[in-house]
Order: C-alpha cells, then structure tokens, then sequence
C-alpha cells in the first residue's frame, strides 16, 4: 500500500498517523500523550484530533482513573477503514518485508483472523496464508519466525498449493470459506483470494463469478471446464429426465379413446 496516498486521502501525514496507531491497535485504549508519543505526533494535534474524532464517532471515549482514554470504535461500520489501515500496519510491513526473501514462489499471501480483524488480544497470534507450488509450512513457520518475535506474537503459517487451495474453494471446505468469509489484510495475489460470493452452487455444480477480462466476458463460468455440455446432454436427455422413448403407436393406446 502507497504510504503517500494513505496520507493524502487522511488530510496529512499526522493525522494519517495517528489513525493508522488507533486502529492498528483498535484493541488498545490510548491517552493523548500515549498516542501522540506512540504515533510519534504533536500532543497539541493529537489532542485535538482525538475530541473530534470521538464527538463524531470514530472513537470511544472513557474515563479511567481520572484519565481520558481513546479507543477505536468497534462499529462494523468502520470495518473498512480498519482495514485500509491495517494495509500499512507495521504487521503487513514486516511480513512483507519477510515475504519477499522467502525463497520459494508465493503466489497469494494474506493475514486472517483476529490480526486482520483488529480483534487481538495478549494471547493472539498473527494467522498468515501463503499459496505456492513448492511451499513447506515448516520451513515458512521458521522464516517469519523473526517478524513473530519484533511484532511480539507468534505467526501461524498455514500452507496451501495452489491447486488445493482452488479444490478446498470449490469444494466447499469450512476451514478456507471461513477464511475469506471474513476480513483479511492482502499481502500479495489478490486475484487468487475469492471470496464465497463469487461462488455459486446448483446442486452438485460449482459456478464461479470471474472478472470481465480476458479471462472471462460472458460473466459466469463453470469450474469444471468442459464438462458442464456433457452434464447438460447427460440431463436434458429423454432418457435421464423422461425414462426411455416409447414408441409413437405405444403413446397412442396410452391416451383415452374419447380424446384422440
């Protein structure tokens, strides 16, 4: 993610700052002098900024012992601009930053669950997903073992090839469904990480949605290649969906005398 059009889009550097530390860390209350030396920001503009943010809505505020705390708000709402942040989170930049001395090819790559979310906690660990041909989870583990340590939380690698990664989609599988059915911060591949409505299901056939591009311009696509002509004959045939042809002579001793 841009770090310079972030900034623009957020009204200046400071201010993106300051939103990027509160909801990176949308678990965390902060105090202003809290915030503004994390964020590294003037306490004045932070002050400021925070009493605005939370008269509109984009933090909660209490009081504890004395002191006034601000904490990212957890209306669903604010869902996406989490994680537009979370995109330049020094978590998506360390695993990055990782991601790209890794040895073996990596076609897609994102965090999942409560790291994504912004929902973690003392005892989370950050989830990463990484789609490649020749990926061994145990040395993945070991390479963003590093990135765990500086982010203090351990990283759970989870290891698919491609070609199981697209049968665990097509199949329905409830581990994967799970994993894009819900906020995730992508890393790399995009196109690769579809999510369960670009999916659709008529009884034992798989659709998917695809893109107009090249590699699709008709709009819906069916999986399983050139089998869905095979399945339509196979369906549509007097045979499968009528029973065998009877004979024209056999049809006419079948209807009533009195209404031929």
């Amino acid at each position: 993610m841009n770090t310079a059009l972030l900034t623009e889009l957020f009204g200046g550097a400071g201010r993106y700052k300051a939103l990027r530390c509160l909801f990176e860390f949308a678990d965390r209350p902060f105090a202003t002098r809290e915030l503004a030396v994390a964020a590294g920001i003037d306490p004045g503009n932070a002050s400021r900024w925070l009493r605005r943010w939370a008269d509109i809505g984009l933090l909660e505020r209490h009081t504890e012992r004395g002191q006034t705390l601000f904490q990212a708000s957890s209306d669903p709402a604010l869902m996406p601009l989490k994680l537009l942040v979370q995109q330049d989170s020094e978590m998506a930049q360390l695993l990055r930053a990782r991601l790209e001395s890794l040895e073996e090819a990596v076609d897609a790559a994102a965090i999942f669950g409560s790291a994504a979310r912004g929902e973690t906690n003392a005892g989370s660990d950050i989830d990463l997903l990484l789609i490649g041909p020749k990926l061994s989870r145990l040395s993945a583990q070991a390479h963003f073992k590093p990135a765990g340590r500086k982010l203090g939380r351990p990283v759970n690698v989870q290891v698919f090839t491609p070609q199981a990664w697209q049968a665990a989609l097509e199949s329905g599988d409830p581990f994967v469904h799970d994993i894009i059915a819900k906020p995730m911060v992508t890393l790399k591949g995009p196109s690769m990480l579809r999510k369960p409505e670009d999916f659709y299901k008529e009884g034992s056939k798989v659709f998917r949605k695809a893109p107009v591009n090249g590699e699709s311009i008709q709009g819906w696509v069916k999986i399983a290649g050139g089998k869905v002509a095979d399945a339509n004959r196979k369906e549509n045939s007097p045979t499968t969906r009528l029973g065998k042809p009877r004979s024209l002579s056999a049809s006419r001793r079948a209807v009533p005398s009195g209404r031929r």
